[in-house]
């Protein structure tokens, strides 16, 4: 990523909100930012082959819509293509850029945007970006939006796809937290995910057994962090493993990330339902009336409510910084011996994380230099009061004067 961090890109995407101040609240700037950061790696993914693309239509127009997808996709390398002769970027052999009619940007815009395969045509109906693109064409700062994300490379050569992921979460974090709703909502810190999915794939003893198939759903997916996070896990484990990943979210533009995410990857982007999984479990049963596997809710375990119990108290004793402590320990004493006799007795699960020991020498400062001073008369603070509401006063007469 030539050095830059994910948070790096992600705040450089962000800053083109300076360009929407005005036409555009804070807490609607992720409306604008995420389906063009979206587009913009799409159309980054598909520049090698984008003109073999465009070949193989001609030759293909006359065969069915399920052929046609089915061909593009296989000259594209993705489950997703784009067939317009447009790009944010400036022009070049037998290509425009959207840039070089300003006065018909809106309208030219959103041909590109339909001339993208149905998959990711459904992406953008989510994120309701013909209304966002109608809004800034009236306020007259389309073409400098634009302008600035063609100026943004998003290419794989820069930008690899977990560093994408990482960026796609980032963006959704900063937009929650600026429209004052619970970051939590819509985004889950990577650490809790991956001490989640660590809880859930360590109990499995197959993983590593050659071409061993996984199949993960997560009911409230968001952005598809969990998904992701519990597909790397099975791959470090076993690079032959083939993960099968199900996500299920009712937020039009989590739905919208997530799906963008899975279609970037080359998984099955189809397998991410836009439901409300409460009213209808989209995966209730898989082709062999499985019922599938759920982040949180382990195989052969769905049944036992005490194991279930103990993934969330060892859960929440990770997380919960508030059940954490420390004891300074006498430099002679065993550090054991003296958990067993003070500690033990009153929190009978607690442990040491020996990482966190620390042996050093303490200095009661407090002891042997404080020098005790008595507060003043509480007739002299008094006095200050009342000369300081006097003060107050004659000011408030200067200004209503």
């Amino acid at each position: 990523m030539n050095g830059q961090t994910h948070k790096q890109i992600a705040g450089f995407i962000w800053s083109i909100c300076n360009l929407l101040r005005g036409p555009y609240k804070r807490n609607e700037y992720r409306k604008v930012i995420l389906p063009l950061t979206v587009l913009r790696r799409f159309e980054c993914l598909l520049q090698p082959t984008r003109k073999a693309v465009q070949d193989e239509f001609q030759s293909i127009k006359t065969q069915s819509p399920r052929i046609q997808q089915a061909r593009l996709q296989a000259v594209s390398g993705y489950r997703f293509y784009n067939l317009s002769k447009l790009q944010f970027t400036p022009s070049g052999e037998d290509i425009h850029s959207l840039l070089d009619d300003p006065n018909n940007l809106a309208p030219n815009l959103n041909s590109y945007i339909n001339a993208f395969s149905p998959n990711v045509r459904a992406i953008m109906e989510k994120f309701k970006f013909s209304d966002q693109i109608a809004h800034m064409a009236e306020k007259n700062i389309l073409f400098e939006v634009i302008k600035a994300f063609s100026k943004v490379d998003l290419s794989p050569q820069r930008v690899d796809q977990m560093q994408m992921s990482y960026v796609f979460e980032e963006l959704i974090r900063i937009g929650a937290e600026q429209s004052n709703e619970e970051a939590g909502e819509h985004f889950t810190p990577r650490e809790v995910i991956k001490l989640m999915v660590n809880l859930l794939l360590d109990p499995e003893n197959d993983l590593n057994k050659s071409h061993v198939v996984k199949t993960i759903y997560d009911p409230a997916c968001g952005t598809g962090g969990m998904l992701s996070v519990a597909e790397e896990y099975i791959r470090q484990l076993n690079s032959e493993a083939r993960p099968l990943l199900y996500g299920q979210d009712w937020n039009d533009e989590a739905w919208a990330v997530c799906k963008s995410d899975m279609l970037i990857k080359g998984e099955d982007a189809d397998n991410i339902i836009h439901e409300d999984t409460f009213r209808h479990d989209g995966f209730r049963r898989d082709e062999e009336g499985n019922k599938r596997r759920r982040i949180g809710d382990p195989q052969d375990k769905e049944k036992d409510p005490e194991h279930i119990a103990d993934i969330t108290r060892i859960y929440g004793n990770f997380t919960d910084a508030d059940l954490r402590d420390t004891e300074t320990v006498p430099l002679k004493v065993s550090i054991e011996e003296y958990f067993k006799r003070e500690v033990l007795p009153h929190v009978p699960d607690a442990w040491i994380d020996h990482s966190k020991t620390k042996v050093g020498y303490e200095i009661p400062l407090n002891r042997h230099f404080y020098r005790y001073e008595p507060p003043r008369e509480l007739e002299a603070i008094e006095a200050d009061i009342r000369e300081l509401e006097g003060e107050i006063v004659a000011l408030l007469r200067e200004v209503t004067a």
